[in-house]
């Protein structure tokens, strides 16, 4: 089992478990404690409770499944097939800018000028190793 297959079926056991848990408290609210205070709520309102309260749960579970199967949003493997703009000459080592961080990047393609568009195809430790674009720089 994936660890995504695993991720999503802990949240989907999560989700119903703290579900069962949240339907408890409001019935016993409305069974126990809000009499002691004489207000008495039938029992059909107290379905209702409980029915919209399911579907909130619902609603709840697949927006956050969705952020679970979103592919994440940082890291270094975030950053393979990204394209950078060069700062220095990359001889074969140099500089690049990616959005708004500087990283030291390494050519794999021989020499490339600075402002050259280049897209990143390895990451070793904290250096990118980039080549440019078909046909540019």
């Amino acid at each position: 089992m994936s660890t995504h297959q695993r991720q999503k079926k802990e949240y989907f056991i999560y989700t119903i478990v703290t579900t069962l848990i949240e339907e408890g408290v409001l019935a016993a609210v409305v069974l126990l404690v809000l009499p002691r205070f004489g207000l008495d709520l039938p029992l059909w309102l107290l379905i209702v409770l409980m029915a919209a309260w399911a579907v909130h749960s619902c609603i709840m579970y697949r927006l956050g499944a969705k952020a679970i199967a979103r592919k994440p949003a940082v890291g270094a493997e975030t950053l393979l097939g990204a394209r950078g703009k060069t700062t220095t000459p990359l001889t074969p080592e140099g500089y690049l800018r990616i959005g708004s961080e500087l990283w030291r990047a390494r050519s794999t393609a021989g020499n490339i000028d600075e402002g050259c568009e280049v897209i990143i195809r390895e990451i070793s430790g904290l250096t990118l190793h980039v080549m440019p674009p078909e046909s540019e720089c």
